[in-house]
């Protein structure tokens, strides 16, 4: 969303997508604001000031870049799914020890 004010403001949007761009001629004295619409699960930054007045014909880029948010790796993925694994061998030692003690107490 750009918006162009000199005493009014002027609202004017595009929708690009990735690797567009667009050029816009702005009046000399002209303020400008530069924004994007936030989309969930992503973060967006500005390659220089997003807002400003146009002096003398000067050249104002603004560059927008989205970045997807990752969830950091943390590994537990992989410990919870050794959980069944775990449960099952310690099942399997308690009965063996049950079976081994009730096999020693009938030989008493």
């Amino acid at each position: 969303i750009i918006k162009l004010f000199k005493g009014y403001f002027r609202k004017v949007s595009f929708n690009l997508k990735g690797g567009e761009y667009i050029i816009l001629t702005v009046p000399d004295g002209y303020g400008y604001s530069v924004s994007e619409q936030t989309a969930s699960g992503y973060t967006t930054t500005y390659s220089s000031t997003r807002t400003g007045t146009v002096v003398g014909g000067s050249e104002v880029v603004v560059d927008i870049t989205n970045m997807k948010n990752t969830p950091t790796p943390t590994g537990l993925g992989i410990a919870i799914a050794a959980v069944p694994f775990i449960l099952t061998g310690m099942i399997i030692a308690g009965a063996s020890t049950y079976v081994i003690r009730r096999v020693r107490q009938s030989k008493i």
